[in-house]
């Protein structure tokens, strides 16, 4: 049975704008005051030092039995990383120091195997939940195979729900998500993007009526204490979605570089990757994404003008630093990947920490700091073929 690791379990969707008469209708209570979030100005880039306090670097270890793929998704709990790799159907294993403890590879049809690994999510024993098709299967924190939750659910226009994301709702069920996955043309009837079972699969509440087909799917991001997704492209609201209630919690206003009202195409079939690719287009704020919040910190991700600019925003302040990704030396923030407590995690590619490491060592002796040495003392015996590299940070207070 699912159990949460704290008292509620925490989603950010990413949605049209409140102003939008053309907005999705959901479920929703308003359990918190809205924050609006004004990006007034985007500054020139500044090196990470600037904002960036207390750097960690964890070499994930590589062997013959763990060669990542590609990293889908990180999660950080009990001391413990846990690394998605949705190529390879697998989920590996580490403990904060990057040492190699364990995988979850089990794809297959036969007893306590899955079809493929969707979406995983721990609850407060550490037992691992997968996510494949029409089931949840569950694991227990050495990866013994427990039991399984099936469910086979259809909507009102008779097209099987096929999930594609979750997150516990508490311990009596699940929100399952699917977008409008699998559905090609507008449906007849009204289908969800999202709905809430119980743990025999019965549904109790739906989420998002498909007026429109979502471009670019979903994609979650998962924070020390819950997990965030985006809803649409074309987003600026984050909701806050706990075991009883779905709520906005944060706007972001663009200004005038937000996305106007109607702009992008809403009928199923209408390509919208066209739309967005338009010159013009680029004159927006668009595509806020890569949502990470600690307790003082909220950061997100857009694209502007064709490029990735990332925000961090103060709590305490009620301040912001917003500008272009120069992925500047040693830690790029655009791809942080997870927290851990109220540090961020950023993910990179070891032959991208070795050409960073070259650049390092070429800087002029006015920019070397002192941290530089021990990132490259720390990463001395890397090579291009190892698994990746996480850089473990926190922000100073502005």
């Amino acid at each position: 049975m699912p159990v949460n690791r704290r008292n509620s379990i925490i989603v950010f969707l990413l949605l049209f704008s409140c102003s939008n008469p053309n907005k999705t209708e959901i479920n929703v209570t308003n359990a918190f005051k809205l924050k609006k979030i004004t990006i007034d100005k985007f500054q020139e880039p500044l090196p990470w030092h600037e904002f960036a306090d207390t750097l960690f670097v964890v070499p994930l270890e590589t062997n013959d039995d763990c060669i990542i793929s590609k990293i889908t998704r990180i999660t950080y709990w009990q001391n413990r990383f846990y690394v998605h790799d949705q190529r390879q159907q697998a989920l590996y294993i580490f403990n904060e120091n990057g040492k190699f403890l364990n995988k979850l590879d089990k794809q297959g049809r036969g007893p306590g195997e899955y079809l493929d690994l969707r979406d995983f999510k721990i609850d407060s024993k550490g037992n691992i939940y997968i996510l494949t098709y029409n089931r949840m299967q569950i694991y227990s924190p050495d990866l013994e195979y427990l039991d399984d939750i099936k469910f086979k659910i259809f909507d009102s226009n008779g097209d099987l729900f096929g999930a594609t994301k979750f997150a516990f709702a508490g311990k009596k069920g699940f929100y399952l998500w699917r977008g409008s996955f699998g559905i090609h043309a507008k449906p007849e009837k009204t289908s969800y993007s999202m709905v809430k079972i119980d743990l025999k699969g019965k549904i109790l509440e739906k989420y998002f009526p498909l007026e429109k087909k979502l471009y670019m799917g979903t994609r979650f991001f998962e924070s020390e204490n819950g997990y965030n997704f985006r809803y649409f492209t074309g987003n600026d609201t984050i909701y806050w979605l706990d075991e009883n209630r779905l709520s906005p919690k944060y706007f972001v206003d663009f200004g005038d570089k937000s996305l106007p009202t109607g702009y992008l195409p809403g009928e199923f079939g209408a390509d919208v990757g066209r739309t967005i690719k338009q010159p013009e287009t680029r004159n927006y704020a668009i595509d806020v994404d890569n949502v990470y919040e600690t307790d003082s910190f909220l950061y997100f991700s857009f694209i502007y003008k064709g490029h990735y600019y990332f925000t961090i925003y103060s709590k305490n302040s009620d301040k912001h630093i917003t500008q272009q990704n120069k992925f500047q030396y040693p830690i790029s923030p655009q791809i942080v990947s997870c927290t851990k407590n109220n540090y961020f995690v950023s993910a990179l590619p070891a032959f991208i920490c070795l050409n960073r490491i070259q650049d390092l060592k070429k800087s002029k002796k006015a920019d070397f700091r002192p941290e530089y040495e021990a990132i490259i003392n720390k990463l001395d015996k890397l090579k291009s073929s190892d698994n990746p590299v996480l850089f473990i940070f926190s922000i100073k207070e502005f």
